[in-house]
C-alpha cells in the first residue's frame, strides 16, 4: 500500500502522494528519502523531525507551527496543558518518543521565538533557539492574565507546565510563567526579565518557584529582592529539586501543601518587631573605654567599638599627637589590640611613639638620640608594647586606594583580631587617585568605612583635615564647626563622633594650650567645649592641664 511521504512533502516533493510504502505489519518506508515510520496509522499527523541543532535553529516559525501538539508523556504533561501554552513536539519516527519539544515565546500576543529542547541529548546540547531571541521575555506570557491576585514564576518551561498540570488536576487555574534562561550561579537577573517589571507589579502577589539547588535558590532570592518593592513576594520551598519532579513522583498534594506554607519574602535587613525578644531589648549598650580627657569622657562616655570617630584640627595643631595619646591609653589601660595606618610617616616612627610616650620623652628627641632613655627602659618598653603582639602597623607611605584600605582593615580585624584602627589621615587615602572628584571619593570612602565598622564591630579613629577658613585661621585658634571638615558632607553625616582641637599657635603665652571641642556625638548628643590640653615640651605629652601625674 502506498501513501504520501510526510518528509518528502515537507520538502516540496511527492506531489503524487505515493512515495511511502506501508507494509502489512504496520511499518512504512520511503525509498526516495529513506524516511521510516515504525507504525503507520491512517490519518495520523506525521511530521519529520530535523536531526541536528543547526537545522532546528534555522527552521522558520511557520515550519515549527506546523508540528503537532502532543502530550509530554515523559513528564507527564497532558495534551490539554501543551495546547494551552502552544508547546509542539517533534516525534522520532523510529522510537515514537518526543525527540524535540518547542516552547513558544511571544511579544504582543504573537510568537517571535521558540526555545527548543532535546530531552535525549547531553545537558550541554539540550537547548537551542529559533526566531528572534532578543524578544523572548517570559514563557506563557500570552496565556496568562495581565493583572490579578497571583502569578507564579518558574525558572524553566517544564516546571511551568508541571505546575499548571497539578493546578488543573485540583480544579485551579492560576497564572504560571517561566523566565527564559533559567537560574545562574551568580544569582543575577536577566535584563529581559527585568524589562517585565510592569507585568509582575500588576499582580498583588508573585510566587517564585525556582529549583531547590544552589543556583536556583540564589536566583530566587535575587528575583524576590528585585521585585519586593513593587508587590508582595513569596518563595516556594520544595522537598525535591523542582516542581516537575513533584509531578513525576505523583506528589501533587505535597506540592500544594508547600504552596500553602510558602512564606512572604523579607529582605535580610528587615526585622519585624515580633522578631525581637525582651532579652534583645534589655541588652545594655556596651560601655565605652574610658579615655584620659575628663570632660570629653563625660560627654562621650568613652570610646566604643563599632563606631567611627573623626579627629580634626588646623595644620600642625596636634591631631596626630592627640591620636597617639588615645591609642596609647586604650592599649595601656584597657589591654586592647591596636592597628595603625599612618600614611605620612614610616612604621618605625609610629612604633617609636609608644616608647616615647611610655617614657615621657618627646618623640623627636628619642629619634635623634636613642640614648635619652636607658637600656632597661628600652627593653621594658619593647616588651610591654611592640613585643606584646598587641600592636600592628601598615608599611605604606602616601595615597591608598579606598578598596585596598578596606581590605587592609579587614585583614587587621579577621587575622589580627584588633579592637581599634587608627587612620591618619582620610585626605591622604584619596589624594593620589585618578578621580578628580574629591567629594565623591570621600563620600565613597566614608560609606565603606561606616559599613565596615558596623559589620565587623571594630572601632575606627580617623584624622581628617579642615577646609581653608574664609575668615580668620584655624592655626590662630578660630572656632571649628562641622561645616569646616574638608571634602564632603559624608564626613559629617556618616561618622559617629567628631572631635576638634583648637589652638592659637601664634599666642606667645598660650601657644602650647589646646581646646577640645566635641562637634558630633551621635549616641549622647552632648556637644561643645571639653578639656583644655597642655603640650609639655619636656615630655612630649598632650594631656589635660590639671593632670598632675606628668
Amino acid at each position: 500500500m502506498k501513501r504520501p511521504c510526510p518528509k518528502c512533502q515537507a520538502e516540496g516533493h511527492d506531489q503524487s502522494g505515493d512515495n511511502l510504502h506501508v507494509y502489512p505489519d504496520g511499518h512504512a518506508h520511503c525509498f526516495r528519502c529513506n524516511h521510516y515510520i515504525h507504525k503507520y496509522e491512517e490519518g495520523a499527523d506525521y511530521v519529520p523531525s530535523p536531526k541536528n541543532k543547526e537545522a532546528m535553529s534555522h527552521m522558520s516559525l511557520e515550519e515549527i507551527r506546523s508540528l503537532p501538539i502532543r502530550a509530554l508523556r515523559h513528564k507527564p504533561i497532558t495534551r490539554g496543558v501543551c495546547e494551552k501554552y502552544g508547546v509542539r513536539v517533534g516525534m522520532s519516527q523510529e522510537t515514537g518518543q518526543p525527540e524535540e519539544v518547542y516552547y513558544p515565546y511571544t511579544k504582543n500576543g504573537e510568537v517571535v521565538a521558540y526555545k527548543i529542547k532535546y530531552p535525549n541529548r547531553p545537558k550541554k546540547e539540550r537547548y537551542t533557539w529559533a526566531g528572534d531571541v532578543k524578544d523572548a521575555t517570559l514563557f506563557g506570557l500570552n496565556v496568562v492574565k495581565k493583572k490579578g491576585k497571583l502569578v507564579i514564576v518558574t525558572e524553566g518551561e517544564d516546571d511551568c507546565l508541571a505546575i499548571t498540570e497539578m493546578l488543573h488536576s485540583m480544579g485551579k487555574n492560576y497564572n504560571v510563567v517561566s523566565i527564559p534562561n533559567g537560574a545562574n550561579e551568580k544569582g543575577t537577573i536577566d535584563k529581559k526579565v527585568k524589562a517585565c517589571v510592569e507585568f509582575f507589579s500588576a499582580f498583588e502577589e508573585v510566587l517564585v518557584a525556582f529549583d531547590m539547588d544552589e543556583p536556583g535558590q540564589e536566583s530566587a532570592k535575587a528575583f524576590a529582592h528585585w521585585l519586593a518593592p513593587f508587590c508582595k513576594v513569596r518563595i516556594l520551598s520544595l522537598p525535591r529539586k523542582d516542581s516537575a519532579d513533584m509531578l513525576i513522583n505523583g506528589e501533587t498534594d505535597g506540592w500544594w501543601d508547600c504552596f500553602r506554607r510558602s512564606e512572604d519574602y523579607k529582605p535580610d535587613d528587615v526585622i519585624c518587631g515580633s522578631d525581637l525578644s525582651l532579652d534583645d531589648l534589655r541588652k545594655p549598650l556596651p560601655e565605652g573605654f574610658k579615655i584620659p580627657f575628663p570632660a570629653l569622657q563625660d560627654k562621650l562616655q568613652g570610646l566604643r567599638k563599632q563606631e567611627l570617630t573623626l579627629l580634626c584640627a588646623g595644620s600642625g595643631v596636634g591631631k596626630t599627637t592627640f591620636a597617639r595619646e588615645l591609642a596609647y591609653d586604650l592599649v595601656t589601660q584597657h589591654d586592647l589590640r591596636m592597628a595603625h595606618i599612618f600614611l605620612e610617616e614610616d612604621v618605625t616612627k609610629t612604633a617609636l611613639s609608644y616608647v616615647a610616650i611610655h617614657n615621657n620623652v618627646p618623640l623627636p628627641s628619642l629619634r635623634i638620640n636613642p640614648d635619652v632613655i636607658t637600656e632597661e627602659q628600652w627593653q621594658d618598653s619593647y616588651k610591654t608594647y611592640l613585643g606584646s603582639e598587641r600592636l600592628f602597623f601598615t608599611d605604606h607611605f602616601g595615597s591608598l586606594e579606598s578598596h585596598k584600605l578596606i581590605d587592609k582593615c579587614r585583614y587587621f580585624v579577621h587575622a589580627c583580631d584588633v579592637d581599634f584602627i587608627m587612620l591618619d589621615h582620610i585626605s591622604m587615602v584619596i589624594s593620589g587617585q585618578e578621580s578628580s572628584n574629591e567629594r565623591k571619593d570621600i563620600d565613597m570612602l566614608m560609606t565603606n568605612l561606616a559599613a565596615f565598622v558596623n559589620e565587623t564591630g571594630v572601632g575606627v579613629v580617623a584624622i581628617v583635615h579642615l577646609r581653608r577658613a574664609q575668615s580668620g585661621s584655624f592655626n590662630e585658634g578660630k572656632e571649628i564647626s562641622l561645616s569646616d571638615l574638608r571634602g564632603s558632607g559624608g564626613l559629617e553625616q556618616l561618622s559617629w563622633n567628631v572631635i576638634a582641637l583648637e589652638r592659637n599657635q601664634q599666642d606667645p603665652e598660650n601657644k602650647n594650650q589646646s581646646q577640645v571641642r566635641l562637634l558630633k556625638n551621635r549616641e549622647w548628643g552632648s556637644l561643645g567645649l571639653c578639656d583644655t590640653l597642655i603640650f609639655n615640651q619636656d615630655t612630649g605629652r598632650l594631656l589635660p592641664h590639671n593632670t598632675e601625674e606628668y
